[in-house]
């Protein structure tokens, strides 16, 4: 290609991917111009000028599905210089009575969720009314969104830093912070518990132990805590028709189980416990079926 012609595309190329680029982020660059022009008002001391820009920003970011949350904090602060305050918009009142009628209503966690989503539009309509970050955390509590919740109970905080009701408002995020907390390491305990583990020594049975007795336990707990655990001989003790089903429940990071199959009879019956110990289950197992007696208190491997 001739040198003169090469250059041409280019400045062609070049041109081209500036109108792209225009073409396609005309709302993110008009909401830093906009939040820069309130950054100049606030420092002219135009604190009502610096607002409407702030906010003029927020709506298109809110508009591009995202909450900016530097432009949140800053007309927060801002809001606090006005006097009057800012005017709360018709559509955000509209929101707030929508978020009451489903609250009143709300008999189910996905409910409240409802409730919270039209709070939460009141929240991007009138960023800096402190009730409506109140009112949002109450409804994500309810609804079992625990983070969400700590994270419009601080807003709260931010927005009502003179609040009379701050103290017990600190104590509900802390609660919640435990409850989420507490929320993780149940996941990491499930992950683990959900596995196919392997007696690391025989069971007895009778009161008898024979090393072709080790078993298979295959362990399935579900994010309610319900249990299931299918113990199987099948592969080393061919007198047993197997496996053996127990069903029951996570409690307090242990499993507690009992038999429930196959084909029991009106004599049989028992129990099964599952604990963590490091990499391993510790477990403890003791059950009657057709006239035999099985027993295991010892470690089972992944």
């Amino acid at each position: 290609m001739p040198e003169r012609f090469g250059s041409l595309f280019r400045a062609a190329v070049g041109f081209f991917v500036v109108t792209l680029w225009f073409l396609i982020s005309p709302g993110l660059l008009c909401a830093q111009d906009d939040e820069g022009l309130g950054d100049a008002a606030h420092r002219a001391g135009q604190p009502r000028a610096a607002f409407a820009h702030y906010m003029t920003a927020w709506q298109r970011t809110i508009q591009k599905g995202s909450a900016d949350e530097t432009l949140r904090m800053k007309i927060i602060s801002v809001s606090r210089e006005l006097q009057p305050p800012p005017e709360i918009p018709a559509e955000a009142r509209q929101a707030v009575a929508e978020a009451a009628a489903k609250a009143k209503l709300a008999t189910a966690p996905s409910d409240f969720a409802e409730a919270a989503k039209s709070f939460e539009r009141a929240t991007h309509l009138a960023p800096w009314n402190a009730d409506y970050y109140y009112n949002l955390g109450s409804m994500q509590k309810a609804a079992g969104q625990l983070q969400d919740a700590i994270n419009s109970l601080r807003l709260y905080l931010v927005a009502a830093p003179g609040a009379r009701d701050a103290r017990g408002v600190q104590d509900v995020i802390a609660l919640l912070e435990a409850e989420v907390k507490a929320g993780a390491s149940r996941k990491q305990l499930l992950r683990f518990m959900n596995n196919a583990w392997v007696s690391l020594n025989p069971i007895a049975i009778n009161s008898q132990q024979d090393n072709r007795r080790t078993f298979k336990a295959e362990v399935n707990v579900s994010s309610a805590g319900e249990a299931d655990v299918s113990l199987s001989l099948n592969y080393y003790y061919t007198g047993v028709s197997g496996p053996f089903k127990f069903r029951g429940a996570l409690e307090g990071g242990r499993v507690n189980a009992k038999l429930v199959g196959p084909g029991l009879q009106p004599a049989d019956g028992g129990s099964l416990t599952l604990t963590k110990a490091g990499g391993l289950l510790r477990a403890t197992v003791k059950f009657t079926w057709h006239n035999e007696a099985f027993y295991y208190d010892d470690f089972l491997a992944p």
